[in-house]
């Protein structure tokens, strides 16, 4: 079965689900979309604990309420960050249909693709934002910086301010034109080293046995390292039914600082995503959605 939304200012895009999902779209856009009959989800009554030792992006952190997020940005910027709306429709093959619009990230309006292209500095700053669940906390955030010119900060300079206020991090590499640092932190607690980890966990395994690896930051690690699968997944909700796997498990925190050295142009990376809040957001709402579309429809009451 086909489903066609369309949007006057947004993009979408479907795809085939289990027997009982027929369907899945997402419009998106950053204008209105049409009135429609929208479906509640229910913020969870037990709230997430925040822990001691947070780390922060231009003091934004995940769990933050989006205003109070953007009220930090906006004593940075001095610009307001503006919405993304998307709605998601998902229906199933007995005809029910859930529909829920929500804000699903909050961008840098002053940054443009050609802007990004070219060679001019910037700054722009990406919030990831949670469903209806968690009230559209923030899951994630991603900061970027390009700097041109004899201005620009060496990747030295970048990673030893990062140390200085977050300590020794979990991994590490120093290259002439693109660098990683990494801080991780798994369901046991934080990664100290993930390559004495990732060397143990190959260790333990059962001699002759096929495993598979993920390339990491220009480097290889077994799959069953903790948080290794879980780098890079985005942190916005995408409903998928059965999920037979799942990346992000074992994998609670991620912070990553990357910097890129070309000519005359050094862009810095941050981007910062609680991975258990993303899978609490993920689990909440997948339970939500398939209970609504499960529930038993009406009896007809048409006169005939």
């Amino acid at each position: 079965m086909k489903t066609l939304i369309q949007s006057c200012c947004g993009a979408m895009n479907s795809a085939r689900l289990w027997s009982k999902i027929s369907s899945v779209v997402l419009v998106f856009g950053l204008c209105p979309i049409e009135a429609f009959a929208e479906t509640k989800l229910q913020p969870l009554t037990s709230k997430h604990e925040r822990k001691a030792n947070s780390y922060s992006v231009l003091d934004v952190s995940p769990g933050d309420m989006a205003i109070e997020a953007t009220e930090a940005l906006l004593a940075h910027f001095d610009q307001q960050l503006v919405d993304e709306l998307v709605t998601l429709n998902v229906r199933s093959s007995n005809g029910r249909e859930f529909r829920h619009e929500y804000t699903q990230r909050m961008l840098s309006p002053w940054v443009t693709p050609f802007m990004r292209m070219g060679q001019e500095p910037y700054e722009e700053v990406i919030l990831s934002l949670a469903t209806g669940v968690l009230e559209g906390r923030v899951l994630g955030v991603q900061r970027t910086i390009v700097a041109v010119g004899n201005d620009r900060p060496s990747t030295e300079a970048v990673f030893a301010q990062v140390k200085e206020i977050f300590g020794p991090p979990s991994y590490e590499k120093l290259d002439s034109f693109e660098s990683h640092l990494m801080y991780l932190h798994s369901s046991d607690g934080f990664i100290s080293n993930l390559r004495d980890l990732d060397t143990q966990i190959v260790a333990q395994s059962n001699q002759g046995n096929l495993r598979s690896s993920t390339g990491v930051a220009d480097g290889q690690f077994d799959n069953e390292t903790p948080c290794v699968t879980a780098i890079g997944q985005p942190a916005i909700y995408q409903f998928k039914s059965p999920r037979t796997d799942d990346p992000l498990a074992g994998c609670d925190l991620v912070f990553h600082v990357q910097v890129q050295a070309t000519g005359g142009k050094t862009t810095v990376r941050f981007e910062l995503v609680d991975y258990a809040l993303v899978r609490l957001n993920r689990d909440e709402t997948d339970r939500q959605i398939l209970e609504i579309l499960e529930r038993p429809q009406s009896e007809s009451k048409i006169k005939l």
